[in-house]
């Protein structure tokens, strides 16, 4: 089986007005945390993971210096923003498929990146993650929710639920 090939990338804001078209986008990874136990009587310490994530990035670069995106990204302390990206891609038999990727992000500061003549005039961007949502074709595959509390569904399972009821959580 061919993997899926992206075809194409735009942002949008909140209200879903345009932002732009990312030339790349480096969706956030959510890595469990993983603590070394060794007590006594081991021989090597256990590997634990205490259903904590280390901290999640998006990173993204658009093919241009739009006034809508440096508009949007947002750097003031504690200010949040809301935006979509929405693919394209195509399997092996020429299937298309729609991947709708929604994030709250806490932004860094816009890198303008070089100005050299005859170059693309692209602006990255980094973010830590506060939500995060995954749809193909309409389907929610992945939702995250840094908390309080912590939300964490995976294929229609919320992996958190079990956590959640013990600690008398809502």
């Amino acid at each position: 089986m061919i993997p899926e090939i992206f075809i194409d990338v735009d942002l949008y804001s909140e209200d879903d007005s345009f932002i732009g078209v990312c030339e790349t986008l480096t969706p956030p990874k959510f890595m469990p945390k993983v603590h070394e136990l060794l007590g006594s009587n081991m021989l090597w310490s256990a590997r634990v993971k205490n259903f904590r994530f280390e901290e999640p990035e998006i990173e993204f670069e658009m093919l241009n210096k739009t006034p809508e995106f440096l508009r949007y990204v947002d750097i003031r302390p504690g200010e949040t923003r809301l935006f979509t990206a929405k693919c394209a891609t195509s399997d092996d038999d020429g299937t298309l498929h729609s991947w709708v990727h929604k994030y709250e992000v806490s932004f860094g500061g816009p890198d303008f990146g070089g100005f050299k003549p005859g170059d693309p005039s692209k602006t990255k961007a980094k973010g830590d993650i506060v939500y995060c949502e995954i749809l193909r074709d309409g389907v929610q595959e992945f939702e995250v929710h840094r908390g309080p509390p912590a939300k964490l569904i995976v294929g229609g399972v919320d992996l958190l639920a079990d956590l959640n009821a013990a600690m008398g959580r809502s």
